[in-house]
């Protein structure tokens, strides 16, 4: 793993707020098994399927060392636990540039019976989701400072999708592929420890929107330089683009 690498992955909830297990039940917790202490998140999109980043997934892991917890009263709480049936990166992922940072993973049971609640696809062509100032909400349980701790409580924090081509964006162009878009929240420029972003534990986290109370999952929680840092917001898969994917290798 290359230091570039390294950097972009510094991923938590940065100036977020804790909120209560129920509030946000497709919210799912990638951990380790025997380890509560979720490594990444996840999203439930239904049956037993949840989304996540592949670099989550990609560091020689197996579906038999990894559970996926709802429901989490705080970081070491087990929560409502399923191990995991199988689990698919996607095939053109790079590990280099993070491009196609999407995998699926398959439980074993479906969390529905158990009161999860699933976040909605948008539809192949519904780019107008991601216009820009669109108001998204991102979760967590990672750091929350940098070289900081990882959140006792879910964190989550309001943000905007932002123009890629606009000022606040200072990523060399070819790096933001058309697979990925850009979200963060600057407050005062001046204040570089204001900013709403993600970082290192968030990865493969939701980035969500709601359109007649519909919460619609159209980000995931990818790559950025630092956490939280004055013009370089956080990088984000963009979900559209792989809606048909989704559907052809789940049935969602």
């Amino acid at each position: 793993m290359n230091k570039y690498f390294l950097n972009k992955i510094q991923y938590r909830i940065i100036n977020g707020k804790s909120v209560h297990k129920n509030r946000y039940p497709h919210f799912a917790s990638i951990c380790l098994k025997g380890n509560n202490i979720p490594f990444c998140g996840g999203s439930y999109i239904g049956r037993n399927i949840v989304i996540t980043a592949a670099h989550c997934l990609d560091e020689g892991l197996k579906s038999t060392d990894i559970v996926v917890q709802f429901k989490k009263n705080n970081i070491y709480n087990k929560g409502i636990q399923y191990n995991l049936k199988s689990f698919l990166i996607h095939p053109e992922y790079n590990p280099e540039t993070l491009d196609n940072d999407i995998a699926v993973i398959f439980l074993m049971g479906n969390p529905t019976r158990k009161g999860i609640k699933k976040l909605h696809l948008p539809k192949i062509h519904q780019n107008w989701f991601y216009k820009i100032n669109r108001k998204c909400v991102i979760l967590g349980y990672g750091y929350t400072k940098n070289n900081g701790k990882q959140s006792f409580k879910l964190q989550h924090a309001l943000i905007k999708i932002m123009d890629k081509n606009g000022d606040l964006n200072f990523y060399e162009k070819k790096s933001i592929t058309n697979n990925m878009f850009l979200a963060a929240d600057f407050k005062n420029m001046d204040d570089p420890t204001d900013n709403k972003d993600a970082c290192t534990g968030d990865s493969g986290g939701p980035l969500f929107t709601w359109i007649n109370k519909k919460k619609y999952l159209i980000g995931i929680v990818s790559w950025g330089y630092g956490c939280g840092l004055d013009l370089y917001p956080g990088v984000y898969t963009k979900v559209n683009n792989y809606r048909r994917w989704i559907k052809q290798n789940t049935g969602v």
